[in-house]
Formats: C-alpha cells, sequence, structure tokens
C-alpha cells in the first residue's frame, strides 16, 4: 500500500500521530526532520496528480469552465471551479474560526448532515475568491473523506483520551479560582489584610482568565500555531507561576501573581471547546461538550475541597501546591500526549510539506489563504470591538450573556457564604468546609447525565431529520431557568443550625445541576443562533461573566453578614426570578427575534 493510500485510512494507531504532540514537534526539528515524518515526507509517498507541478490551479480550472460553459458570472465560475479544484468532493479544510470556550458549536454546527471534514464548496469558493481573485493557487485538502489526519477520523479511544486531557486541564485551572476561600482566616493573618484584601485572591484570578483570551485565543486559530503550543506554553507559564505565588510574603505580591495566573491559563479555557469540535461530528459533540463542561462546572467546587484539607494541614499556602502538582501532571501528559487538532493548522502543514516535496509552491491551504487577508485591525477590531458592539446591539445576546454572567457571580458568592452556613453555623473545620462544595460537583454530574439522556432521545433524532433548531436547546435551558431560583431559596432557608448540614447540601446538588443545564442550554444556542459570530458572541460572554463573578466576592460577605444568608440567598433568588423567562420567551419567539436581527446567521466577511 502506498503512503498517499495508507493516510486516508482512519484506523492508524494512536502512537502514529505522536509527531503531532508538542515532545514530537521538538524531536521532529532537533533531529533536522529526520525522525518522526509525515507519511508525505516519507519514502515511497506517492503525490497526488493534483498536487504536482504543473497542475490545474483554480485559476486555470476558471477558465476552463468559462470557456466550456460561457458562464460570466465571477461567483458562479468561482463556485462551480472550487468543486472542480478540489477533486471531485474530497474534504476540504475547515475554515479557521476565531478562539473561544465555546465556539466549537459553530463548527459542529457547520457539520450538520455531513460527513466528518466536509464543507460547503460554495461558501469555501466565495472565500477564497474575496481573498484570491487571481486563483492562482491548488487547495490542499483532505485526501479522502476517510483520511486519517482529520481529528474526525481518528479511532474512538484516542478521541477520548485527547477530549480527557483538555478536561483535565480545564479543571485543573477553574480549581484555582477558588482553592484558597476555605483558609482565607489564614491567608488574613498571614499577610495582615482585611477579608475584602483577602477575596481580591478570588477576584484577580477569575479576571484573568476573563480577560486572557481577548489577547490570548485568537493565536490558536493562526494556521501556523494551531492550538497545542498555546496550551503547552500557557499550562507551563500557569505551573511556573505557583512557585512565587506560595514563597510571597506580602498581599501586595501575591495579587498580581493571581491575576497573572488566570490570565496565562485561560487559554484552554476558553478554546478547549473548540479542541472538541475539532474532534467530533455534531451528533457526538453535544455529549462531549457536556463533558467539557461539566469538567469546567466542576473546577471552582473541587477547589476548596483540596484546599480546605491542605490548608487545614499546614496554611494556606499549601492551598497551592495540590493546584501545582495538578497542572504539573496535566503539563506533562500534554507535553507527550496531546496532538495539534485544528484542522486549518493539520492542512497548512500538509501544504507545507508537499510544497516541499513537490517544489510545487502554488499549493496552500484555507486557512493559510484566509489569514493571508486578515489585516492586524480586523483582528484587533473582531477580538477587541465587534464583542461588545455586537452583544449591546442584540437584545437576545445582553440576555442570554447576563443571565449567564449572574449565575456565574451566584456561583463565586457561594464561596463567601459557605464559611457562614456550614463554618459558623455547622462548626465545620477547613478541610469539612472544603468537602461541602461536592454537593455542587454531584448535582453537575447528575445533570450530565440528564442532559445526555435528553440528546440521545430528543436532540439527535431531531438533527438526523433535519428538524432541529437553535431552540430546542432552550428546553434544557427551562429546566434550569425554574431549579436555579428554587435551589437558592432551598439553600437559604435550610441553613438554620437547627436544620441538618445536609440539608442545605442537597440544595447545591439542584443549583449545581441547574447551571449545567442552563450553561449548556444557553451557551449552545448563542452559537447556533450567531453562528457567523460565535467567537464575538463567547468573547463578551468571557468578559461579562468573569467581571460580575469575580466582583460578587468581593462584597458577599457583607451583603450575608448584614441581610443574613437567608435575605442574601432570597435576594439572589428574586433576581433569578427575572431571568428565569428568559429561555421560555426565546423558546417562542427565538425564530421570529432572529428573522429580525441583522447579525443572527450572518458571517462576520458580510457585516
Amino acid at each position: 500500500m502506498s503512503s498517499a493510500a495508507s493516510t486516508s485510512n482512519p484506523s492508524l494507531p494512536p502512537p502514529s500521530r505522536f509527531g503531532e504532540t508538542a515532545a514530537g514537534s521538538i524531536i521532529y526539528l532537533l533531529s533536522g526532520k529526520k525522525l518522526l515524518r509525515a507519511p508525505e515526507e516519507k519514502q515511497g509517498y506517492v503525490v497526488p496528480e493534483k498536487y504536482k507541478v504543473g497542475a490545474p490551479t483554480v485559476a486555470d480550472e476558471r477558465a476552463k469552465e468559462k470557456l466550456s460553459t460561457g458562464q460570466t458570472s465571477p461567483a458562479a465560475v468561482s463556485n462551480h471551479s472550487e468543486s472542480g479544484t478540489l477533486n471531485g468532493g474530497a474534504a476540504p479544510a475547515e475554515q479557521p474560526k476565531p478562539a473561544d470556550v465555546e465556539k466549537a458549536a459553530l463548527a459542529a454546527k457547520e457539520d450538520r448532515a455531513k460527513q466528518p471534514g466536509d464543507q460547503s464548496e460554495e461558501k469555501q469558493g466565495a472565500d477564497v475568491g474575496q481573498l484570491h481573485n487571481g486563483g492562482d493557487y491548488t487547495l490542499v485538502t483532505w485526501y479522502s473523506d476517510s483520511d486519517s489526519e482529520n481529528p474526525r477520523n481518528w479511532p474512538l479511544p484516542y478521541k477520548i483520551w485527547v477530549t480527557a486531557q483538555i478536561c483535565m486541564a480545564t479543571t485543573a485551572i477553574y480549581m484555582g479560582s477558588a482553592i484558597i476561600s476555605p483558609v482565607t482566616e489564614d491567608l488574613m493573618t498571614d499577610l495582615n489584610c482585611g477579608r475584602t484584601a483577602a477575596s481580591l485572591t478570588i477576584t484577580l484570578f477569575v479576571w484573568g482568565y476573563g480577560i486572557g483570551p481577548l489577547f490570548l485565543s485568537p493565536m490558536s486559530e493562526i494556521p501556523a500555531i494551531g492550538r497545542t503550543w498555546p496550551y503547552i506554553i500557557s499550562i507551563g507559564l500557569f505551573v511556573l507561576l505557583q512557585f512565587p505565588s506560595i514563597y510571597n510574603s506580602s498581599l501586595g505580591a501575591l495579587l498580581p501573581l493571581r491575576f497573572a495566573a488566570g490570565f496565562v491559563g485561560s487559554p484552554v479555557l476558553a478554546t478547549g471547546g473548540a479542541t472538541v469540535g475539532d474532534i467530533w461530528d455534531m451528533e457526538s459533540f453535544s455529549i462531549a461538550l457536556g463533558l467539557w463542561g461539566l469538567s469546567a462546572a466542576s473546577g471552582p467546587a473541587l477547589g476548596p475541597l483540596i484546599g480546605g484539607w491542605a490548608g487545614q494541614a499546614n496554611g494556606w499556602r499549601w492551598c497551592l501546591w495540590p493546584l501545582l502538582w495538578a497542572t504539573g501532571g496535566v503539563w506533562l501528559i500534554m507535553f507527550f500526549q496531546l496532538p495539534e487538532t485544528n484542522h486549518s493548522t493539520i492542512l497548512s502543514r500538509r501544504a507545507a510539506r508537499l510544497r516541499r516535496v513537490t517544489g510545487n509552491q502554488k499549493l496552500t491551504s484555507q486557512g493559510d489563504l484566509e489569514a493571508a487577508g486578515m489585516t492586524l485591525g480586523e483582528v484587533a477590531q473582531m477580538t477587541l470591538v465587534r464583542p461588545f458592539i455586537l452583544t449591546f446591539a442584540e437584545p437576545v445576546a445582553f440576555a442570554n450573556n447576563l443571565f449567564i454572567a449572574f449565575i456565574y457571580a451566584v456561583l463565586y458568592c457561594f464561596f463567601e457564604v459557605y464559611p457562614l452556613i456550614f463554618a459558623e453555623r455547622h462548626g465545620f473545620n477547613p478541610g469539612e468546609l472544603g468537602t461541602a462544595f461536592l454537593g455542587i460537583v454531584v448535582g453537575a454530574v447528575i445533570g450530565m447525565g440528564i442532559y445526555s439522556i435528553f440528546v440521545i432521545k430528543y436532540l439527535n433524532p431531531r438533527l438526523r431529520s433535519g428538524e432541529h433548531s437553535p431552540e430546542d436547546r432552550q428546553i434544557i435551558a427551562m429546566v434550569g431557568g425554574i431549579c436555579f431560583p428554587i435551589s437558592l431559596f432551598w439553600i437559604g432557608w435550610t441553613s438554620f443550625s437547627s436544620i441538618h448540614w445536609i440539608v442545605p447540601i442537597l440544595g447545591s446538588g439542584l443549583f449545581g445541576m441547574s447551571v449545567f443545564f442552563l450553561f449548556q442550554g444557553i451557551l449552545v444556542y448563542l452559537a447556533q443562533n450567531y453562528p457567523r459570530y460565535v467567537a464575538s458572541i463567547f468573547a463578551a460572554n468571557d468578559v461579562m461573566r468573569s467581571g460580575l463573578g469575580g466582583a460578587f466576592p468581593l462584597f458577599a460577605s457583607q451583603m450575608f453578614s448584614a441581610l443574613t444568608v437567608q435575605g442574601g440567598c432570597s435576594l439572589l433568588g428574586g433576581f433569578s426570578l427575572l431571568l428565569t423567562p428568559i429561555p421560555f420567551v426565546l423558546y417562542k419567539y427565538g425564530p421570529r427575534l432572529r428573522a429580525a436581527s441583522k447579525w443572527a446567521g450572518m458571517s462576520e466577511d458580510d457585516e
């Protein structure tokens, strides 16, 4: 079997992809590109005819088509000839999409009713025509629908393993947000500061990972960079920042380090969902994204569990050692095991190898063409300006982002409220206080199970029949919207010392389940409602939820001390009741609102 043929075999064993990992890339370069070669670089590789020197380019195909049909419409010629260039429907490169946790929903949506890796040739031809009107190039694409280098064709166990790495990294980074919270009193004594100042250790970390994606995530969409190296570098820096955080001697030194840790740890939090979308097709994607969402929801709650026992034994500094070990361990695994998943990057590298092998300098990839067509100003406008213009111009986007931000704020309120409930009223020590957060995790896990049934029994059949609409996602959000205020009243009014501590923990389980339902329903709905602006929508969502979530701990303790736990939870529950109708309204009127919107369903190039 030729090398060209072997690359289309989807059953290649996982070790063949070691060259795409960070460790494999370093070995490849240090060996002078002699070790861990790609199929195109191996002896016996058969170059497809369409990639050889002298093979027809897009311009040649356009000219030929114009002569044979007499068509004069540039769009028609471009679209038809592009199909010819792609050699009869071989799956083309996916268009690179700006980074964001969750933008993977767009990638999955675009794949509906298609084989993995397929994409609209009409749309692709139009984009390429806009960027390179001359057409003097040939696109390098997947060799076939079963190309083993396409992440969606990887063996199932390997796809699960790669997804697990992203989930582990997401949980480990999120753990850092509130890992010190159970031993705040010890930190206040050691660093001689007040409670509000100590709460800044949470606030600045959360603000850091909210702002970071605006600047760091776009790098993962550059074909020359991809996703793997930003993960490796950012998590490596996160690990290193834990050392000065542990050994610092003042709050003034600790706070900038906490912000920096959140900032550099943000890429996997923002684009982990995109990696999931690189790997899974539409039917599998919903559950895979749910698992990633579960890891994101569990991280902030697992932090106090670990930090509580570690801090109780050896003081607040010891809270950061388990964080260092967890993120350091994940970094080692990813360094040796995480391959590149970005379709644009994989095809860009393939095009570069084919140019070296064939000498045909007209070979390029869709991602390279689009990256070449983006100016620095356009990138800045897309990542820093458009998210906020779009959010405040679109009531649907603003309402959903506000709901998510409020949920996040309540979650981070709990890191200040739990000591009032379980330490003061039930006598929990720091370790036991951290363990109380497990109720949220268990609730989220139960929510994941229910959500999986919803996907398998309801969403996937509608996807297969073509009846699916974005509003289907609001069904699970409606359930979450009802459970969310109930859980807040439950926790607040069962927090008396005369009531067994398990009762408010059961309420926190309902809270965790409702948070999971709302995040899955709202975020995927936004991605499907604004498929061409999904990165902008989620960039604004990151900033809004992190801004509000980071701010609430600064006054939560004072608010609950003044209003009592019952009054504070009732106030939050009352606000949540005002937001509960949002998914119900969108389920009924969503199609009408989408039809009236100037943004919904539009391409970023259509603005």
